[in-house]
């Protein structure tokens, strides 16, 4: 599995995520978005839900570290 699934897996079990993704597209139905707006502040939402997330967190930093030092070792 590679590591955007395992983020999608994690805020998918998240409660703050699934709380503020619900919050998120009631207001953006409420709203009217297009559906370019909706993609642009979903991609937004989303990544403040990665943001307070430190499983999440941990692993992108993981998988950066890795890019980085991959080849160095």
């Amino acid at each position: 599995m590679n590591v955007s699934q395992q983020i999608i897996d994690i805020l998918n079990k998240d409660e703050k995520a699934k709380k503020l993704m619900k919050e998120f597209n009631h207001t953006a139905k409420e709203q009217g978005l297009k559906d370019d707006e909706y993609a642009s502040a979903r991609e937004v939402v989303l990544l403040l839900c990665m943001r307070q997330n430190d499983e999440v967190m941990k692993m992108m930093a993981d998988e950066l570290w890795e890019e980085i030092n991959g080849g160095n070792n």
